[in-house]
């Protein structure tokens, strides 16, 4: 959200050549822009947390059993196999205050960002976020899917 608010920049200051009106929301090229930019700032942020947590080791902790949660089997205790490979554990709670503190911090900026706005620019930048998100679903989701697969 905070990404996209950066990005917003006045329309009174670019050219508007068309806008396409569906619903209440108005989508310009400046408004794409902004969507699109904000896709490219959040990706090496949003790709090192998924990171982070998929290449992190499991603790090592003896006494617990863990349970194969693909195979919904019974749990079974852990085993050691040589050298492992991947991050160590400790990379989990790195992604988890990485997490909290990207999820406060844009909270944070978005309010601040939006005390200054008026009503139109809050309304552009609800339609700049909104094309943000779609263009996340439609091509950074599927491009996380097939990387990590």
């Amino acid at each position: 959200m905070v990404s996209s608010a950066m990005w917003l920049s006045d329309e009174n200051v670019t050219q508007v050549v068309q806008a396409v009106s569906l619903g209440p929301f108005s989508f310009t090229l400046n408004t794409v822009y902004t969507g699109i930019m904000t896709s490219i700032t959040c990706l090496p942020v949003v790709m090192a947390i998924v990171l982070l947590f998929q290449y992190s080791r499991p603790s090592s902790k003896g006494g617990r059993r863990v349970r194969d949660v693909e195979t919904a089997g019974p749990a079974a205790a852990p085993t050691q196999q040589g050298t492992a490979k991947g991050l160590p554990h400790w990379c989990k709670y790195v992604a988890w205050v990485l997490v909290v503190l990207s999820a406060v911090g844009s909270a944070i900026f978005t309010v601040l960002y939006s005390l200054e706005w008026g009503k139109d620019k809050s309304e552009r930048w609800l339609s700049a976020y909104f094309t943000t998100f779609l263009a996340d679903i439609s091509l950074l989701q599927p491009v996380k899917v097939v990387d990590s697969g």
